[in-house]
């Protein structure tokens, strides 16, 4: 149970400071791989990234961090996790 409680997004201290924040949007960047021989196939898949307006960085969210996929892949070589907390957090306005 101790292993759940230190993973689960519901742990405050897995809270990140992104959620709902207003700066961070969803792109596609183009992601290369190498399949086989490298002088034979280089493939190009468009792939889902969160991105800060306000600090234009790219980012990565808890459950790629808890899965440690930002030590495994390379995709994540120019992303950073989203921080607990950012003194540019401005949640989203309500739209009800």
């Amino acid at each position: 149970m101790l292993k759940h409680e230190d993973l689960c997004f519901n742990n405050p201290k897995n809270y990140k400071a992104c959620t709902g924040c207003k700066f961070l949007d969803k792109i596609q960047i183009d992601v290369h791989w190498i399949v086989g021989d490298p002088q034979f196939v280089d493939n190009i898949k468009q792939v889902d990234v969160f991105r800060c307006s306000k600090l234009d960085k790219l980012m990565f969210p808890f459950s790629i961090e808890r899965r440690g996929l930002h030590e495994k892949f390379s995709t994540y070589n120019d992303q950073e996790p989203m921080p607990s907390t950012c003194e540019h957090e401005e949640q989203m306005d309500d739209i009800y």
